[in-house]
Order: C-alpha cells, then structure tokens, then sequence
C-alpha cells in the first residue's frame, strides 16, 4: 500500500517536475536571446556614437545633435 502511494506520487510528480525544467529552459534561451539583441543594439549605436564625424554614416553628430544641411 504504501509503496503504490509512493509510485503514485512519483508518477504525478514526475511530469511537473519535468515541464518545471522545461519552463526553466525556455525563460532562459528567452533571456539569453533578448539580452544578445539588446546588447547588439547598443553596440551599434555605441559605435555610430564613437565614430569621427567626418565618418558617422548617420544623420546626427558624436553628440547626438542634428547634423546642419550641407
């Protein structure tokens, strides 16, 4: 009797042992996933921010300001 409670627990437990994991998995390929895209991110923008202004591809100055008309 007491061994049947002890598989019944164990057979119940087991599956949401399992998707406890498997919840565990996904949240952290999410983070890791969305903390590379941010980190991208910031990389390019660090990038266009450092580079000299004669050379900045973008429309704003080192400083961020509008770059003024040619």
């Amino acid at each position: 009797m007491v061994l049947a409670l002890v598989g019944l627990a164990v057979g119940l437990s087991l599956p949401l042992v399992l998707l406890f994991i498997a919840l565990c998995v996904a949240l952290g390929v999410f983070g890791f996933v969305s903390s590379r895209r941010y980190l991208g991110r910031v990389r390019s923008l660090r990038e266009q921010l450092d580079a000299p202004s004669g050379t900045d591809p973008g429309h704003f100055t080192s400083a961020g300001f509008p770059r003024p008309p040619r």
